[in-house]
């Protein structure tokens, strides 16, 4: 009889089989991976960076950390502007100021414009919207080509910060643009401010309109009769006018174009 048979016919590795099975069943089950408690948070339910699947970007609510990166140098902006910087110490009027420059006092007249005069209609009116914009102000001071005008005075166009102050009494129908050579680089900008121009003293006061009559065609925009009698500045009540030649007044003694400047 075959010594592996027992009473019922069975051999001993079929009667171990079912066993065997359960034995290799626990045995698999000890070695899977357990899974997290559920009191635990999000960043411990992370697997690891030793999984395939481990995407820092993305796992679990995960956000990396940016590497810090090198503070850029900074950028060196340049802040200096051509001309002088001077301390305005008084009014005269609508175009001209006083101003401090190193202790010293200078008086300025604005290059390209031109406002009423202190005794003529609207000339107080431009005085103060000149201290409007530049009364106790440290102001730039820009050349153009002359240094000084006939009076002495310094030819400057004037700024306060990045305002660009003979445009603005323009602009605002304060002051008229006048060409004055050789001084004329801003002239096309002025002019172009005085054709936009609105209020100011063109909304004070009406334009004036040459009276007709013996009107010499060498000053066109305003009226001055023909010699005789010879006539000086100082008899007629314009100022800062157009002269074209012959000029039979001699009105534009410095042969620029303008009649009687102030």
């Amino acid at each position: 009889m075959n010594r592996y048979l027992r009473a019922g016919g069975r051999s001993w590795p079929a009667a171990f089989a079912p066993l065997l099975l359960a034995f290799y069943l626990a045995a698999a089950a000890l070695t899977l991976p357990t899974a997290p408690a559920a009191s635990d948070s999000v960043d411990a339910a992370y697997p690891g960076p030793n999984y395939g699947y481990y995407l820092p970007s993305v796992h679990y609510g995960f956000t990396p950390t940016p590497l810090p990166t090198a503070t850029p140098s900074p950028t060196v902006t340049a802040t200096s502007e051509p001309g002088t910087l001077a301390q305005v110490t008084h009014i005269v009027d609508g175009d001209t100021i006083d101003v401090s420059i190193n202790g010293s006092t200078f008086r300025v007249r604005y290059i390209g414009i031109n406002t009423p005069e202190m005794d003529e209609s609207c000339g107080p009116l431009a005085k103060d919207a000149n201290a409007a914009l530049v009364a106790g102000q440290t102001v730039r001071l820009v050349k153009d080509v002359s240094e000084t005008d006939r009076f002495g005075r310094l030819l400057r166009y004037v700024y306060v910060g990045n305002l660009f102050v003979n445009g603005e009494l323009v602009l605002h129908g304060w002051a008229d643009a006048v060409r004055y050579p050789p001084d004329t680089a801003m002239a096309e900008l002025l002019e172009y401010y005085e054709s936009i121009a609105t209020g100011g003293c063109f909304a004070a006061t009406p334009v004036p309109t040459p009276p007709a009559g013996d009107c010499d065609p060498a000053y066109p925009t305003v009226c001055i009769p023909s010699p005789p009698p010879d006539l000086d500045c100082d008899d007629i009540p314009y100022r800062n006018f157009t002269v074209l030649p012959p000029d039979p007044h001699n009105f534009d003694r410095n042969h620029d174009g303008i009649g009687c400047e102030t």
